[in-house]
């Protein structure tokens, strides 16, 4: 009587064909969770420095405004007038009266 053993490895190949799964399945877990902690984490930065920016925008702003304000102020008739007569001797000429003499045809 020789009974024949039935071999296992089917049985061995299936526990080994689990374990591939699992470690597959645990590889694309582990990989997804560090791609989320990367797009927060970049997220983050992007937040930062879009407030940044937003601080920049605000200084800049201020800046031409203060330079438009400088400009108005620059460009006054009275300290044009101010500046013409004490670096280059501007003197407001007097207004000239005109006589016209009409004279009659002969």
């Amino acid at each position: 009587m020789t009974t024949k053993r039935k071999p296992r490895k089917k049985k061995n190949q299936g526990s080994l064909r689990q374990i591939l799964v699992f470690m597959l399945g645990v590889l694309y877990v582990t990989v997804f969770i560090i791609a989320l902690v990367s797009i927060k984490n970049r997220c983050h930065i992007t937040v930062l420095e879009l407030a940044d920016l937003q601080s920049q925008k605000a200084e800049l702003e201020n800046l031409v405004s203060m330079a438009e304000a400088d400009v108005q102020h620059l460009s006054r008739p009275d300290r044009i007038k101010q500046i013409a007569a004490s670096r280059f001797g501007y003197v407001d000429p007097v207004p000239e009266t005109l006589m016209v003499v009409l004279e009659p045809q002969p």
